[in-house]
């Protein structure tokens, strides 16, 4: 099941959404960059390692600690595979247009960070030690994904499936969002399954839980202090809210 877009009215166009699309899409290509020209290492690098996080504050050296820390960023613009890539973005650009709408682009970009970046310390947390290096961009698409769920959790979203030979059709976003989050859970099956070793599967998938629920936690919070909005909102529940931005449109 693949989401196209929802029903809501976004007044703000998805500039970081966009953008960070791109990112992904440039990083994953210099992924495979390195992988065809021999220096998979290098990917390695800019991966979160727990135990070299770990290593780095005990040494106390200054340099040593920055780098690890720039590993928390780095981390979450990297990708295991393309089918990683192709359905985290799909989903990622579905929901993060109008979460961005709704929180404005600086809070947005903030808010994506933050669940990746939180998701790497929980990481750390569970497993200081591990050697194993972690790639954590489905930890702050699922706080994306986790944001859209408090916010419109009953919204109708337009979605592709096969078992409809890929005619549209609509399901609401609650659905949406757990099947993206159990299909998480269930790709180290899958990889299993397509003969993947354990030492090439960069990914921390107990991350999307972190990520997942410090979205959703943060944007409830947005939305108690915030319950309506006037940059994104169902034009079912808010035709006062067209009305106002065709007089104020008119009277620029």
């Amino acid at each position: 099941m693949l989401p196209i877009t929802d029903f809501l009215r976004c007044r703000i166009a998805p500039i970081v959404t966009v953008s960070i699309v791109v990112l992904n899409v440039i990083a994953f290509m210099w992924e495979q960059s390195m992988i065809s020209n021999g220096t998979p290492d290098m990917i390695t690098l800019f991966s979160l390692v727990p135990g070299n996080v770990t290593h780095a504050f005990i040494s106390a050296d200054p340099t040593l600690i920055g780098f690890n820390i720039l590993t928390f960023f780095t981390s979450i613009f990297l990708h295991q595979n393309l089918e990683h890539i192709g359905f985290n973005m799909v989903f990622f650009f579905a929901f993060g247009r109008s979460l961005e709408a709704r929180l404005g682009h600086k809070r947005f970009l903030l808010f994506y960070l933050a669940s990746g970046i939180a998701a790497g310390l929980g990481q750390w947390i569970i497993d200081p030690s591990s050697a194993g290096s972690v790639i954590g961009a489905s930890g702050a698409i699922a706080g994306v994904l986790g944001g859209y769920l408090a916010i419109w959790w009953w919204q109708d979203i337009l979605v592709l499936h096969p078992t409809s030979m890929f005619i549209p059709g609509t399901v609401k976003s609650c659905f949406v969002l757990i099947y993206w989050f159990v299909v998480q859970q269930l790709f180290p099956v899958y990889q299993q399954y397509m003969h993947f070793s354990a030492s090439q599967d960069h990914t921390a998938y107990g991350e999307h839980i972190g990520g997942f629920v410090l979205g959703f936690l943060v944007a409830l919070v947005i939305r108690l202090k915030e319950p309506t909005s006037e940059t994104c909102y169902n034009p079912s529940d808010c035709s006062p809210c067209d009305t106002k931005f065709d007089v104020d449109h008119d009277g620029e």
